[in-house]
């Protein structure tokens, strides 16, 4: 490992003092030095009273005044009319609804035509009822009640041929005993003794039927016998 050089520092020397001629130097330097102060300012006073003083009188600068503010005379205020208050409307959001159903319209009746006073109004008589047609009952022969028997002639033909039979005879009569209808139902066959059975019928007078209080038409099966004995 190599050591480096650390140098040396040497004493300081005392200052030597100057030497004469030295000093000599310095105090001439000083006297030239303060000579040519006092000649400069005896130059100075000479070109003073030598040269005429001229003198310029230079105007100052015009200053130009900041321009100030005018105060504008504020205008007359126009008083305002009152504020009325406003109403604001309400506003009320309908939703949408099914329409309603149509309801029907009452049409008001028609006024009744006026009646002229001079005429005189004809009083119509209601036309008559007619009671309902009583039911046809069907009786027996035992049931027919006769005002008058039918009244049996037997043919004098048929008595000398020795014509002999049972006619059975059908009759319709009305609630009111008349005698509507009247033929053979079943023959005794002989022609001459169903038209005397016939005959003998329509001589008849009958009785009208009463049901529950009430007349009521009927039809009947009445036999008419032939019998030679």
């Amino acid at each position: 490992m190599s050591t480096a050089a650390i140098p040396s520092f040497a004493a300081p020397e005392f200052a030597r003092p100057p030497s004469p001629g030295v000093l000599a130097a310095i105090v001439a330097a000083h006297v030239l030095a303060i000579w040519g102060l006092l000649q400069l300012d005896g130059l100075r006073r000479t070109l003073a009273e030598q040269v005429p003083l001229m003198v310029s009188l230079v105007s100052a600068p015009t200053v130009t005044p900041t321009p100030q503010p005018v105060a504008l005379a504020a205008p007359p205020q126009t008083p305002l009319p009152p504020q009325r208050a406003v109403v604001v409307p309400e506003i009320t959001v309908v939703h949408p609804t099914a329409p309603p159903a149509p309801q029907p319209v009452a049409l008001p009746a028609p006024a009744p035509a006026p009646v002229a006073a001079s005429a005189p109004v004809a009083l119509v008589a209601p036309a008559p009822v007619e009671p309902p047609t009583p039911t046809l009952v069907h009786l027996e022969s035992n049931q027919i009640a006769f005002l008058r028997e039918p009244q049996l002639v037997y043919p004098p033909l048929s008595v000398s041929r020795r014509e002999s039979g049972t006619v059975v005879v059908r009759v319709r009569v009305d609630a009111q005993g008349q005698m509507q209808e009247v033929r053979v139902e079943r023959s005794s066959g002989y022609e001459r003794l169903d038209a005397a059975a016939l005959s003998a019928m329509r001589t008849a007078r009958f009785k009208p039927h009463v049901v529950r209080g009430r007349p009521t038409p009927f039809v009947a099966l009445k036999p008419m016998v032939f019998d030679l004995g």
